[in-house]
């Protein structure tokens, strides 16, 4: 039996913009309006709301973070950007109860 799990995605419209030489991204939300400059932390969050529920983008985190973030700091850092990206309506989470349909292979 599958579990109600909150899958995070990204809005649409938004124009996602790296600049990776200074470490950060620039995101415009269309509505409203609004452009933001995120950190590398947050970034890399937004970049995995792709359909993750919150355990699957913790452990994805981790993947891209390696042994250079402890454990407690991927949490902490996974949970602002998460509260920073719902809160700025750039991403957000649909209830699921499990894998969505034509994802199986069938």
């Amino acid at each position: 039996m599958s579990s109600r799990t909150g899958c995070f995605s990204r809005s649409p419209g938004l124009r996602i913009r790296p600049v990776a030489e200074l470490q950060t991204c620039l995101v415009y939300r269309p509505h409203p309006p609004k452009l933001f400059r995120l950190n590398g932390s947050a970034w890399l969050v937004l970049e995995l709301c792709e359909g993750l529920d919150r355990a699957q983008l913790m452990a994805a985190y981790r993947g891209v973070a390696g042994n250079h973030v402890s454990a407690a700091d991927v949490a902490g850092q996974v949970e602002q950007g998460l509260d920073l990206l719902m809160r700025e309506g750039m991403i957000a989470v649909s209830e699921s109860d499990g894998p969505a349909p034509g994802r199986s292979g069938a």
